[in-house]
């Protein structure tokens, strides 16, 4: 037998063969189990990633021949749409996300098998799948394993849920939930306080409450630079509530436009009755011939549809409301906003957008981390991106606001984009960061490292780097900084020797830069994005390497992938002597810095 890993969570997989393991071979596609005598980190067998590369281009391609799936003769899987929402861009299979769908990963086990690298011919094969996950993709995945990679048969774990389509009382149950929900809400926005009659703003910059809004502070910690550089018009927040049952009791007054645009009873009533030819079109779906794609089916697909009908009410309720807001404006005004390409971010905000068809209005995508060559969410063919029906096609801002060349060539590596839509602008929050400590200085007594962490599987390894450059400082303090969503503190206590906890500090306020700024080394993975913020400061980042990571070839010197203890204190003893000058790290093809075309945009 041979267990094949596709969930991202390890403990799928422990609690899942925790008497199985050493007994049998485990390709662990995803990289993020522990290493071991019998686990094959699939990733490790491609070390050139050009198989992984070739494998994403293959994914994409895939998601927009699944979209343009016939139902009937006039009707395709793009088509359908719940109040102008469309339900396929919503999926978590549209939104390739790695993490959240499982089809880069098992065309990655296909490809790596045609080429020779394993074989799963005639074996015996337990598939261990993220246990969020419900059973109704078994079939397809079985069938996949068995026609493309010849597999004899197939398992999967145990903890998987037990797949249900929804009969029409439930599905009816569910939505009429999501009115009360709605309905709720709608008593709370009473409470607001509200600061003009009319509105009279230039500049929306759309943050989620509760999520990058800072409590008790009307600042987005990504976007705020935005709303600040004024630039002679007026701007505002726009709050998109990512949670309907959350208390608002933010400080501040909110616009009185927006805030009185929230969906009428009758609308939400007569949204809830649209549910019901929904609830026909998704029960159609397991019924449609696929033809030529063989990684999903129409299970899949009516599951993946009901999933957002039932999990994303906030979504189409902020759509709603937005798209009643929009309709409203009358002079020339701009949206930004982040997260663009997210189903749950800035896709429904696009169309909502989109579907007002209000010319006074330009919506701007804005970057707001890395964009490479293996990022499947920015990753996108033309054939998604183009409507062959009004407004089916997956949605997007009528601009996106990059921070240098470099991302833009990037992004439109498949010529998705026109060569207006993508703007070279900068970072804003970079740009005036660069210039508060142009002129600071900063010496420590004892140095200071600055290690920024990620998933708690990847912490061990990097530790026993670490360790022995630690052991030969009389001295230091060690700053520790989590991944935004991955408090791995009691991981780090487990890991981290006692008299070295001593030395440590946790630190994870929303000034990054102020602990960059502090450090003399600086420490992350090669996934991670930090090497970015430091190269604002033109600060070195010495990278522990991630084994599968796709980085396109940045035009940046601040980084140095670190694989071994000796080499980590080399790097070292290189800072120390000077071999990193600070005129030499910076970049212009990666980041713009310069405001010139930012006051072009605001000053509308």
């Amino acid at each position: 037998m041979v267990i094949i890993n596709f969930s991202y969570n390890n403990q799928d997989f422990l609690k899942t063969i925790k008497d199985l393991i050493g007994k049998y071979d485990v390709l662990d596609v995803t990289g993020v189990l522990p290493k071991g005598s019998t686990i094959i980190n699939v990733k490790a067998l491609d070390p050139q990633l050009i198989i992984l590369r070739n494998t994403v281009k293959d994914m994409i391609d895939a998601i927009g021949d699944v979209s343009l799936v016939g139902i009937n003769k006039t009707t395709q899987i793009r088509d359908i749409e719940w109040n102008g929402l469309n339900l396929f861009w919503q999926t978590s299979i549209s939104e390739k996300y790695p993490t959240r769908s499982f089809l880069t990963d098992l065309f990655y086990l296909k490809n790596i098998i045609k080429k020779g690298l394993v074989s799963l011919a005639k074996k015996k094969i337990l598939v261990i799948l993220p246990s969020v996950y419900s059973a109704v993709y078994c079939t397809s995945i079985r069938n996949y394993l068995i026609q493309k990679c010849l597999a004899a048969e197939v398992d999967f774990n145990y903890q998987l849920k037990k797949h249900y389509f929804a009969g029409p009382r439930t599905f009816f149950k569910k939505i009429r939930m999501g009115l009360d929900q709605s309905m709720k809400f709608r008593k709370k926005l009473k409470d607001i306080r509200t600061n003009t009659k009319g509105s009279q703003f230039n500049n929306y910059v759309v943050t989620t409450c509760p999520g990058t809004w800072e409590e008790n502070n009307q600042e987005d910690r990504i976007l705020g630079k935005i709303h600040n550089y004024r630039f002679g018009s007026s701007s505002t927040y726009l709050p998109y509530f990512n949670d309907l049952e959350t208390n608002i009791n933010w400080s501040g007054k909110w616009d009185h436009t927006y805030i009185r645009s929230f969906p009428t009873i009758l609308q939400l009533c007569n949204h809830s009755l649209k549910a019901f030819l929904v609830y026909r079109k998704i029960r159609s779906l397991r019924d449609i011939d696929f033809k030529n794609i063989d990684f999903i089916d129409g299970n899949v697909l009516a599951y993946e549809f009901q999933k957002v009908v039932f999990d994303q009410n906030y979504v189409f309720v902020n759509y709603l409301w937005m798209r009643n807001h929009f309709s409203l404006c009358k002079h020339k005004t701009n949206i930004f906003f982040q997260d663009e390409f997210y189903p749950t971010g800035g896709r429904f905000i696009s169309q909502a957008i989109n579907r007002t068809n209000n010319k006074n209005m330009t919506s701007y995508g804005v970057q707001h981390g890395i964009i490479y060559e293996g990022h499947t969410v920015y990753n996108m063919t033309p054939v998604e991106l183009e409507c062959n029906k009004p407004f089916n096609g997956l949605p997007k801002p009528h601009k996106f606001i990059l921070w240098g060349d470099f991302f833009k060539e990037v992004l439109n590596k498949n010529k998705a984009f026109a060569d207006d839509e993508l703007v070279v602008a900068g970072n804003l929050n970079y740009i005036v960061t660069a210039e508060k400590y142009k002129k600071l200085n900063n010496k420590n007594s004892v140095p200071g490292i600055l290690w920024c962490t990620a998933n708690d599987y990847l912490i061990k390894d990097q530790f026993d780097i670490l360790k022995p450059l630690l052991a030969s400082l009389t001295d230091y303090q060690l700053v520790i900084r989590f991944h935004p969503m991955l408090n791995i503190k009691d991981k780090l206590i487990e890991v981290i020797d006692k008299d070295i906890m001593n030395k440590v500090v946790f630190k994870n306020d929303n000034d990054i830069f102020d602990a960059i700024f502090k450090a003399d080394i600086i420490l992350a993975i090669t996934a991670s994005s930090i090497f970015m913020d430091a190269l604002v400061l033109n600060k070195m980042v010495f990278q522990f390497k991630i084994d599968g990571h796709i980085l396109s070839d940045f035009p940046n010197k601040n980084t140095l992938v670190i694989d071994s203890e000796e080499k980590l204190i080399q790097a070292y003893n290189d800072l120390l002597e000077g071999k990193y000058a600070k005129d030499q790290l910076s970049s212009q093809k990666l980041l713009h810095m310069s405001d010139g075309k930012w006051r072009e945009i605001l000053s509308v």
